[in-house]
């Protein structure tokens, strides 16, 4: 029973003398390690507006919201229920991603809307229903990796062309029942694209 005490006593008087393993924060910026899952951030630059972060997000702490009359989506993020668990970054389509976890892990805040932080993406609507098709950045995103296959698509044609300041070339109005043969180059939806379609075939 000597040995175990004294060695005891030998790690005792070692911490005694020793200088601790705590860091000195916050009187000194601490720097997370390689890896570390602090909060989450999105990147205008590379966020196409898909909403696929908030649809994989397991406390609901990305809300994904589409406003018609401003025609506008937003990506809110509310770092008061995130528990950082990557799932947004992961699910992200893009590369490099548009939402990444960032180093910030100092999250106090003294009003609960602080917390929040919001990117703003534009809509692309139904010309003839009204309906959400996506994001002009995410149909340019897809027509991007479509390449030259994007041009057999109407839609992504368009935005295509509207992205390089290129005029279509047809009359912009609503489209309306009876559909019109050029009526498939305009912004439909998927439902009223293939009534387009078949108007055409009948013709």
């Amino acid at each position: 029973m000597k040995k175990p005490k004294l060695r005891e006593l030998k790690e005792a008087l070692r911490s005694l003398f020793s200088r601790p393993f705590t860091s000195f924060y916050p009187f000194t910026a601490h720097s997370p390690a390689d890896g570390f899952r602090g909060k989450p951030i999105f990147y205008i630059e590379d966020c196409i507006g898909c909403g696929a972060c908030s649809e994989v997000c397991p406390s609901g702490a990305i809300v994904c919201s589409d406003h018609l009359e401003t025609r506008t989506r937003l990506l809110t993020h509310d770092a008061g229920r995130c528990i950082f668990c990557g799932k947004c970054e992961e699910a992200c389509i893009t590369d490099p991603k548009g939402i990444r976890l960032s180093a910030e892990f100092d999250l106090a805040y003294l009003k609960g809307g602080n917390c929040q932080h919001t990117i703003s993406h534009t809509l692309l609507l139904c010309d003839s229903c009204g309906e959400v098709i996506s994001t002009t950045r995410h149909l340019e995103w897809v027509s991007h990796r479509l390449g030259p296959l994007s041009f057999g698509s109407g839609l992504l044609l368009g935005v295509r062309q509207a992205a390089n300041n290129i005029p279509k070339g047809i009359e912009e109005a609503q489209v309306k029942e009876p559909y019109d043969r050029i009526d498939i180059f305009k912004n439909l939806c998927p439902k009223c694209r293939r009534s387009a379609f078949l108007a055409d075939e009948k013709v």
